[in-house]
């Protein structure tokens, strides 16, 4: 018995057109092949909401720091008493980064983290004499961690610079 093509084209016909019809109403996996579509920018939000608030909390550090500092430096509490100027402003400096860490905790790393005192006539990154003017500005280096938020926020190394500044007048106190 010879069996032609044509005879067998049509129950063939008919069973892929069930098969066609099987797979539309089939939605296994149709959950699986959403979250593949959603996920990627689920995840971009995610991670910048992480990563915008770290920046907003080391932001919140450094402004914290240098008004802290400010404050006690134009009481003239805790002023080095070197005799050097050199070595005054540097320790003064330290100080003031002493505190801003100190804020921070281990989040911080202290090598990211510039610290500028500028008195008005005073030698620079002291805290100044009684009665003049003092600038203290803070820079903390961000490096973003998030790789694609690089390409979208800070500079083109991929850092924010998060910047604070205080300007005070110290207090009348003794040199």
């Amino acid at each position: 018995m010879r069996i032609s093509l044509s005879s067998l084209q049509a129950p063939m016909r008919a069973l892929l057109r069930d098969d066609r019809r099987s797979l539309r109403k089939d939605r296994e996996g149709a959950t699986a092949i959403e979250f593949a579509l959603i996920a990627p920018m689920l995840f971009l939000l995610i991670f910048g909401t992480i990563e915008y608030g770290l920046i907003m909390f080391t932001s919140a550090v450094v402004e914290g720091g240098t008004a802290n500092a400010a404050r006690m430096a134009k009481t003239g509490a805790g002023r080095s008493t070197a005799s050097n100027p050199a070595t005054r402003a540097a320790q003064d400096k330290k100080r003031i980064e002493d505190l801003i860490m100190a804020r921070g905790g281990s989040f911080l790393n202290r090598n990211k983290l510039s610290v500028i005192v500028t008195p008005q006539s005073s030698p620079a990154n002291t805290t100044g004499a009684a009665g003049e003017m003092v600038t203290y500005t803070a820079t903390y280096t961000w490096d973003i961690l998030t790789p694609i938020m690089r390409q979208y926020f800070g500079n083109a190394d991929g850092q924010v610079l998060v910047r604070a500044v205080n300007i005070v007048y110290n207090e009348p106190f003794d040199n």
